[in-house]
């Protein structure tokens, strides 16, 4: 093989350089491990790597035309922020050595589906070498004695970005492709299924080998790197607290907070400032002493707190989350008035629901239907013990209004 070194114009990265451009963030990262898998036709049973080795290797040699190549690489995307959106993604790997006459035919990206090594095999050639404890080979996705499902390599079939590389290019780039962005975005989703992609191609081809700079090359410049181009998530924060409410018993508050960039909601409730916090349940709530409450609404913006006992108080506060964090909002304080207070005397309601002139039976009937399902011609609110659901809960309250009781 020719020994064509093509440095190109040389610029210096970090392990993870990043600049802003118009409110989207472009960072650029070096691998956190690569290694290549060889297979020699006349030598099955070697399990040979390049686990340390200034090469990485893909396609088939012309000299030793029996050996095929592929290459591993990963990156780690923790510089990236949990829940960016990744808008472009760009793999450029640096040429090192190409034959001097040979095919040029398409060499793939496969986003592979298994942990692999990398251990301290070298190769300065393009047959490899035994494998080290740790290095992948075509047998083995860890050596010693872990196995792929598949031998070379256990990968998605079709390929996530595609590439030619020329004789006499300087370097081959794999561009954003729907699939690439998909991969980066799923791997900073869920780290632990980031295995990187695997380089496959001209396997039939004698003559299609390329040797491109691994990340153990000296020169950082020529190592291989990969941009992404994402735009950073929106910030979890809680802007509007919840503030204090009073109630009188049987009258459903609302309790609510304001958060931006929040996917989830989860109330939570104590009894006094030394109790524990204790998720806010739908429906009924209970202390020591029976029923404090009943709730509608604790997994949402807004919860409507309805008291079933007077003269009570209680803490509440909102965890505010999203798929990368979680933030507590201020506690808010809950008071249940006395039946003895001259607002919960005042509280009123109309057992009248069918709006016949008259509260009896009808209306009680007229409110099972609604709350069935059924039509709604006077246009009433189902919801009569005003708890934020319309239940048997709201025909029991309006039976006893009808008798002569107190309005809930």
């Amino acid at each position: 093989m020719r020994h064509t070194r093509r440095f190109g114009s040389v610029f210096l990265f970090a392990v993870a350089a990043a600049s802003t451009i118009s409110g989207a963030d472009t960072i650029t990262l070096a691998p956190a491990a690569d290694n290549t898998l060889f297979r020699d036709r006349n030598f099955p049973e070697h399990h040979y790597s390049n686990g340390a080795g200034e090469g990485l290797f893909c396609g088939r040699t012309s000299v030793h035309a029996e050996i095929q190549h592929r290459g591993l690489i990963r990156f780690d995307l923790g510089a990236i922020p949990c829940g960016a959106t990744v808008t472009g993604v760009e793999l450029t790997l640096t040429v090192s050595t190409e034959p001097p006459f040979g095919a040029v035919v398409p060499m793939d990206l496969h986003r592979l589906l298994a942990a692999w090594g990398e251990g301290a095999s070298v190769s300065f050639g393009g047959r490899g070498v035994p494998s080290q404890p740790g290095d992948a080979n075509w047998f083995e996705r860890v050596s010693p004695g872990i196995l792929w499902t598949t031998p070379g390599g256990d990968f998605v079939t079709p390929p996530s970005g595609t590439t030619t590389v020329p004789l006499g290019a300087a370097t081959a780039t794999w561009s954003t492709t729907p699939q690439m962005l998909s991969d980066v975005q799923g791997w900073l989703a869920t780290p632990s299924t980031n295995h990187g992609w695997i380089l496959v191609g001209g396997e039939q081809s004698p003559g299609s080998v390329r040797q491109f700079f691994s990340r153990d090359v000296g020169n950082p410049a020529l190592r291989p790197r990969l941009r992404v181009d994402f735009t950073p998530p929106t910030p979890l924060a809680v802007q509007g607290q919840p503030s204090d409410q009073t109630s009188c018993p049987n009258l459903g508050a609302p309790v609510s907070v304001q958060a931006m960039g929040a996917s989830g909601f989860q109330w939570q409730w104590r009894a006094n400032a030394m109790a524990d916090w204790t998720p806010v349940m739908e429906g009924t709530n209970s202390d020591l002493s029976g029923v404090a409450f009943v709730a509608a609404g604790s997994s949402a913006a807004t919860v409507t707190i309805t008291p079933e006992v007077p003269s009570r108080e209680w803490l509440l506060r909102c965890l505010v989350s999203s798929s990368c964090e979680t933030v507590a909002s201020e506690q808010a304080l809950f008071t249940s008035r006395s039946t003895s207070d001259p607002v919960c005397a005042s509280v009123t309601c109309d057992p009248d629901v069918n709006q016949d002139g008259n509260a009896d039976q009808g209306d009680i009937d007229y409110l099972i239907n609604v709350v069935a399902g059924g039509e709604n011609p006077s246009g009433i609110d189902p919801d009569f013990n005003r708890d934020g659901n319309a239940d048997q809960g709201d025909v029991d309250s309006l039976i006893n209004v009808v008798a002569g009781g107190n309005c809930p």
